[in-house]
Order: structure tokens, then C-alpha cells, then sequence
């Protein structure tokens, strides 16, 4: 359902259960409903390429998501609970209007590819206690 006039994600996404993998991206959505939290089945989420400007906190509770594309929106903060993804290998954030990375991001060790060009970063002291937290992690 990519590349559409989708303005919404309705409630009852969290329906689906089973659902592994969801692409919405190059559509006009501009929110993401708390129900995506139910989709604990889900593997990749792809809402890049919409008007996004808020991630949910309970985006924390997709624990088995390997791969979650959101660039090319109009986000502001990344919620702390993104913290919880420890599972996530792919992360993509690039051209948001981003400010402030939160440090929990460091939690995320099994994360092989992150994407965060072409973002405003509020503080360059928090992306190099970020980078620092990081090479620690992969000493140990």
C-alpha cells in the first residue's frame, strides 16, 4: 500500500495480529496510532516517505521488529522507548526534523544499520556521548 493518498492508519490496524511486515511508505500519513503496539509480530515497519511528526511510545512494545524505515517525515523527538527494540537491526531517520536523540538509542546492540543524516541535532554533545556509549558497547 505504498506511494498512495493514504492520509490515516486506522485503530484497528492493531487487528492483524499476525502481520510481519507493513509498507505504507510515500503516502500523506501524518500520525501513527498507539494500536501499532499490538502488532507484536511485526518484523519491518516502512512509514518512510509521509508526514509523520510524532513517534508513539508504544512503538516500544514491537519487540521482534528487525527493520523500521522512517526518513523522509516530518518527526521532531524519537520516544525513549525506541530503547526497547534491542532485536532491531535496521534504522532509518534521515531527513526529519529530529533535535534531540535520545540516549537509550545505545541499547540498541544488535542494530547493524542507522541512518540519521540530515537531521538538526540540538546538541553535538549528545551525539558524542551517543557515539562514545556506542563504541563502549561493542569493547565489552
Amino acid at each position: 500500500m505504498y506511494t498512495n493518498e493514504i492520509t490515516s492508519i486506522p485503530s484497528e490496524i492493531g487487528l492483524l495480529a499476525g502481520l510481519q511486515r507493513l509498507d505504507l511508505n510515500g503516502n500523506q500519513i501524518t500520525s501513527i496510532p498507539s494500536e501499532i503496539g499490538l502488532l507484536t509480530g511485526l518484523e519491518e515497519l516502512d512509514l518512510s516517505g509521509n508526514q509523520i511528526t510524532s513517534i508513539p511510545s508504544e512503538i516500544g512494545l514491537l519487540t521482534g521488529l528487525e527493520d523500521l524505515y522512517l526518513d523522509y517525515n516530518e518527526i521532531t523527538s524519537i520516544p525513549s522507548e525506541i530503547g526497547l527494540l534491542t532485536g532491531l537491526e535496521d534504522l532509518t531517520l534521515y531527513n526529519n526534523q529530529i533535535t534531540l536523540i535520545p540516549s537509550e538509542i545505545g541499547l540498541l546492540t544488535g542494530l547493524e544499520d542507522l541512518s540519521l543524516g540530515k537531521f538538526i541535532i540540538l546538541s553535538c554533545l549528545i551525539l558524542f556521548e551517543f557515539m562514545l556509549l556506542f563504541v563502549c558497547l561493542m569493547l565489552v
